[in-house]
């Protein structure tokens, strides 16, 4: 149902998932330290609506990393 992928920025390479074309766009936006399965429970339910991104933000999970520093502000 749902598809691993990877985008490349050129500066890095993101992490996420995709899920089916089942309506508008809804893109998956996680916390500092967390990664795209922190929304696992949610994600078939979403599907059924939306066409559902679930993203690794850089420098998490499985997104490329980048020499500076990740800081939260």
């Amino acid at each position: 149902m749902f598809r691993k992928r990877q985008y490349n920025t050129e500066a890095v390479t993101i992490n996420y998932v995709e899920g089916p074309q089942s309506g508008p766009p809804l893109v998956m936006l996680h916390g500092g330290g967390d990664r795209w399965q922190y929304f696992t429970p949610l994600l078939p339910t979403l599907a059924t609506r939306w066409h559902v991104y679930a993203l690794d933000l850089r420098g998490h999970g499985a997104s490329d990393r980048i020499s500076e520093q990740y800081r939260p502000e």
